[in-house]
């Protein structure tokens, strides 16, 4: 007698799914976002890193901003309703605006391009949020940012030609950390650094061991590029984090910070001498009155504003039109943009592009009050304190902080923690 056993039927995975899992699942998402940061912050190439010239780095960059976009696509019916919900909707209808503003432009390849780069990471980052959940994205930004620094470290160190910055002052020459980029930017992604460590930390997120491995690493490069407006902007985003745990810390820390500057000021420096010239590179008062040139810079920019107050000049077109503008002061103060995020954003797509803006800044401050939340708010505190000075956002190609803030956009509404390590629950609640 013949006894047969009745054996399951092999399940096995076609072709298809196999493929969709590469190309859309978490690890691709997590994979793409790392690179795509990295890529649009790293600079492989010496000479001058503001050059219009299309070579290999910008398209790279490009087809790093496609392949985000395709992933953003592939999950756009689980994204859909997130894009639609403000305040998130506030970038879907400033990239709308900014489109038709490309018409205007003296350069509408170039406005085009940056238009489409930011509609791609748009698409992408709710993508990849709700594939990974909200510590594992924050994760993946630090990781990004900690490969950024040990190359930064490894350019300043063996290719001096490509990793330092020079300031030129009457008397001397200065060289800062610049590594992978401007000793402004390296400083800025330092300081990113810390502030992703201090909302990780403030939710009790990350292991205390990374914390002391990472942050003196972050400390110390944000030191070395000398980069006023990153320290600032670290003091400020890490105020917040202990605000959320300890409010009379925060207010305690500050002020002894601020006693300790002020103490330190006056100690250095004798009678006769500005104490403010302790705090300038040129060793001269006039560098801070003015924020080394800056102000004279807005004064310009808003005189371009009023002469295209509703379709401006074209996104990320400012460095057209302030070709015309004749400054001095510093070489180190370049003039590809405005050097403040509200104008620069106003000069390229007009005032209805600025007041856009606006509402993104307003949507999250009265939630900041409303409805308080680690992440969020301590990204909304390093956009707008760097944005005072610099471009904190929305640059040709979306960097680093863009994708923080347009994440931050997204996070209160798909309820996001950085305690939870998968985006499936954020989907359930949408």
């Amino acid at each position: 007698m013949a006894i047969e056993f009745a054996l399951p039927a092999p399940r096995y995975a076609t072709f298809g799914r196999l493929c969709r899992l590469a190309l859309t699942g978490p690890e691709a998402g997590a994979a793409l976002l790392f690179s795509a940061m990295f890529v649009s912050e790293a600079n492989f190439r010496v000479g001058d890193m503001e050059q219009l010239a299309v070579d290999w780095q910008i398209i790279l960059r490009l087809i790093m901003c496609g392949l985000c976009g395709l992933y953003g696509l592939a999950h756009l019916s689980d994204t859909r309703r997130m894009l639609t919900r403000f305040p998130a909707a506030w970038l879907v209808l400033f990239v709308a605006w900014a489109s038709v503003c490309v018409v205007f432009s003296p350069d509408k390849a170039y406005a085009a391009a940056s238009c489409g780069s930011l509609g791609l990471m748009i698409l992408f980052i709710p993508a990849v949020l709700l594939q990974l959940g909200g510590r594992n994205f924050v994760l993946t930004m630090l990781v990004a940012v900690f490969a950024y620094t040990i190359g930064s470290w490894i350019a300043y160190f063996y290719f001096p030609e490509l990793g330092t910055t020079a300031f030129a002052t009457q008397d001397e020459v200065f060289y800062r950390l610049g590594g992978l980029g401007h000793a402004n930017d390296t400083g800025m992604q330092a300081t990113v650094g810390i502030v992703l460590l201090a909302s990780l930390g403030s939710q009790r997120a990350i292991h205390w061991g990374f914390m002391l491995l990472l942050l003196p690493l972050f400390a110390v490069t944000l030191i070395y590029t000398d980069s006023r407006t990153a320290l600032l902007t670290a003091c400020g985003a890490v105020a917040v984090s202990v605000w959320r745990i300890r409010p009379l810390w925060a207010v305690a820390g500050g002020f002894v910070l601020l006693t300790a500057l002020v103490a330190g000021s006056l100690a250095f420096s004798d009678r006769q001498d500005n104490p403010l010239t302790r705090f300038s590179r040129s060793g001269e008062a006039e560098e801070i009155y003015s924020m080394t040139g800056r102000v004279e810079v807005w004064s310009y920019v808003v005189d371009k504003i009023v002469q295209s107050p509703v379709v401006g000049y074209g996104h990320n077109c400012s460095r057209f039109a302030m070709a015309g503008y004749n400054f001095g002061l510093s070489d180190d103060l370049a003039l590809y943009h405005a050097h403040n995020t509200l104008l620069n954003i106003t000069l390229g797509t007009g005032l209805p592009g600025g007041a856009l803006l606006v509402m993104m800044f307003l949507s999250q401050a009265v939630a900041f009050v409303l409805r308080p939340n680690a992440f969020p708010d301590i990204i909304l505190a390093l956009i707008v304190i760097s944005g005072v000075t610099e471009v904190s956002i929305f640059h040709p190609i979306p960097d680093v902080c863009s994708a923080l803030w347009l994440a931050a956009l997204f996070w209160r509404q798909a309820g996001f923690s950085l305690r939870d390590d998968s985006g499936r629950i954020a989907l359930e609640t949408l």
